[in-house]
């Protein structure tokens, strides 16, 4: 700062001019932009609406509805819980039928890339292993167009291999026969195989090398398999099932234990041949509708009366096994769903009661809560627009989290209003409009200086008391700061009656020296504004001189863990500040020189106007620079 002297009376503190605001109290940098405004709902809405409203409508559903509604709901609910369980149990047949295509499918690729020789024993041992790794296969085996059998299968005395003719087994012949024709897996539903004594739903697999028709592998299911694959654990009452065409029976808790009677004309059990009343009254006609099942495309239901009462029976019919559809249900007493109807009735009177009380509450719980969020959410607001003497202390709330929340925030103010006073709010404006940390590491960046120096200050401050001079330099920082933040610059700290302030940091800026230079300019024009009403008051204006200076400085975080500024170290630095004290050697007496370095005047356009002043040595640095002067146009 300069050590020359004035000599006139500085203006008093109270003077009738309208006095420009402090630098501590300077407007707070317009926030983050926010996000497109929209419509939200408020939280005294939403909880009443969640609260009460989907209680309202749920009660109210249900009281105006009626029990008719119930009736149905509770109907396609049991349906939907048939229809899982016929899903699973679908699952469950493909987990029994997916092994004997897996074995016939190994087996005719092994033999038909002649990596099996259907000759060799051994083949015979490993058809037994892969019936011995499946439980759900009931026997494996490649026959030759002679009908000359090998294969392995299960009997009552364990896993048996064999060899044998099979001209006596007219369903294999036909197999064997179609299979010349046929490509892939084929199933050929239920057959009865006379040497097991059971039936079998049985894949098979043309074998073809170098195009010679070599046999068919074939692989059986029996029936029993279907049978247990069926749902444990259900209710009394409760019958799984899977018909096949007219009374034809694949799956019933009464086939676990095998199947008798039957034969090659009669390889699946019927109805009336496992006694159950329900099923053959049903394949005969003796259902009524059962309305609640028509909600669903690919379920069917029916009521079935016999004598030991109505039963709702629900199927659902499904292909992929065999030419003929499956039915694939479940039958269960009329009076289970009873139940649940009664449970339901029970249900909507307490649900009037609850509403009521629900709604009371809710209302309450809303209100309280709405308040302390709403004036949680106020404050904070004005905390992130930086505005912290606007954002008032929160009372407290009978809630806990609330309450705790207004503390935090109080005490977060009060921090807030003394970090105010000690941080440049542009800076921490910017910082969190870049929104990540990066721009905080000291990087070394081109930007531009500014230091500025008030002309004779030392004969001011030995004239004015203490008080007034805080008031005189609080003032005149204020003018400039607001010039500086104008064009975008931070003002980086204030010492004695200079300013230090830059620009390009820590935001990019590609005009860093331009808008620099257009504040330097906005500075002279405000001190010669503010100078023209000294002098109509009789007193002596105030002169400034500014230093600009265009290089590259490390910005970032510099200090020490507990105490960090964002500040500006390099040669740059020291250079504007010894541009700003060259500003003597050109001293006119005019209200404000501004000097910029070459580097600076560089990167103008020709509309701001500048002159070369000529070749300077500045104070402790080496070489000669050349220093141009701003012109201040009005």
């Amino acid at each position: 700062m300069s050590s020359s002297t004035i000599t006139t009376t500085d203006e008093p503190v109270a003077a009738s001019a309208p006095p420009l605001p402090a630098a501590a109290s300077l407007p707070a940098v317009a926030a983050p932009k926010a996000r497109r405004a929209r419509w939200r709902p408020s939280i005294l809405l939403v909880l009443m609406l969640g609260f009460g409203g989907l209680t309202a409508a749920a009660a109210g559903t249900l009281t105006f509805i009626g029990y008719d509604l119930a009736k149905r709901n509770t109907y396609e609910l049991i349906a939907l819980v048939s229809r899982s369980s016929a899903s699973e149990r679908l699952t469950a047949f493909h987990a029994a039928f997916d092994p004997a295509e897996n074995a016939v499918r190994y087996l005719g690729g092994a033999i038909g890339r002649d990596e099996l020789d259907p000759q060799n024993p051994r083949i015979a041992s490993i058809m037994e292993g892969i019936v011995a790794a499946a439980p759900q296969l009931g026997f494996v085996a490649f026959v030759q167009p002679d009908l000359t059998l090998v294969g392995a299968g299960r009997v009552l005395s364990g896993l048996q291999t064999s060899r044998h003719n099979v001209q006596g087994w007219p369903e294999l012949r036909l197999i064997l026969r179609e299979g010349e024709s046929e490509n892939g897996i084929v199933w050929h539903g239920a057959i009865y195989v006379p040497t097991l004594h059971d039936s079998f739903f049985i894949a098979s697999w043309p074998v073809n090398r170098d195009q010679h028709y070599l046999g068919m592998v074939i692989a059986g299911v029996p029936l029993t398999a279907l049978s247990g694959a069926s749902t444990p654990g259900l209710a009394p009452g409760t019958v799984d099932f899977v018909l096949r065409g007219k009374g034809e029976v694949l799956a019933h808790p009464s086939l676990l234990g095998g199947t008798r009677g039957l034969s090659a004309e009669h390889p699946i059990p019927s109805t009336g041949d496992i006694g159950d009343p329900v099923l053959e009254a049903f394949e005969n006609g003796g259902t009524s509708p059962l309305p609640a099942a028509q909600a669903f495309a690919d379920l069917f239901g029916a009521t079935v009366s016999v004598e030991s009462g109505r039963y709702i029976v629900l199927y659902q019919s499904v292909t992929g096994y065999d030419s003929v559809p499956w039915r694939v249900g479940r039958y269960f007493p009329e009076a289970q769903a009873t139940v649940v109807l009664n449970r339901l009735t029970y249900a909507i009177l307490a649900g009037i009661i609850v509403l009521a009380v629900t709604l009371l509450f809710a209302f309450g719980l809303a209100r309280i809560m709405s308040r302390g969020i709403g004036r949680l959410a106020s404050a904070a607001h004005r905390i992130a627009r930086l505005d912290f003497e606007g954002a008032q202390a929160l009372p407290g709330s009978m809630l806990a989290e609330l309450d705790r929340a207004a503390n935090a925030f109080n005490a977060m103010r009060a921090g807030l209003l003394w970090f105010n006073l000690y941080v440049p709010r542009a800076l921490v404006s910017r910082l969190m409009r870049a929104g990540d940390t990066k721009g905080l590491t000291p990087v070394d960046r081109e930007l531009t200086v500014m230091f500025t120096d008030i002309v004779g200050f030392s004969s001011i401050g030995q004239r004015l008391t203490p008080p007034r001079l805080a008031a005189f330099l609080n003032r005149h920082f204020g003018m400039l700061a607001e010039a500086i933040e104008a064009e975008h610059g931070t003002v980086d700290k204030y010492i004695g009656d200079s300013v230090m302030a830059f620009w390009g940091a820590p935001a990019d800026d590609p005009d860093h020296a331009l808008h620099a230079c257009r504040a330097a300019l906005a500075i002279a024009l405000k001190v010669k504004t503010d100078n023209d009403r000294r002098r109509r008051k009789k007193l002596n204006p105030v002169r400034l001189r500014i230093g600009v200076n265009t290089g590259m400085a490390v910005a970032g975080n510099i200090g020490a863990p507990g105490r960090v500024n964002y500040t500006l170290i390099g040669d740059a630095v020291n250079t504007a500040q010894r541009i700003e004290q060259a500003g003597h050697e050109v001293d006119d007496g005019s209200d404000t020189i501004i000097l910029v370095s070459a580097a600076t005047a560089a990167k103008l356009p020709p509309e701001i106007e500048r002159h070369v002043v000529g070749a300077h040595v500045l104070k402790g640095m080496s070489g000669e620079h050349v220093l141009f002067r701003l012109i201040l146009r009005e």
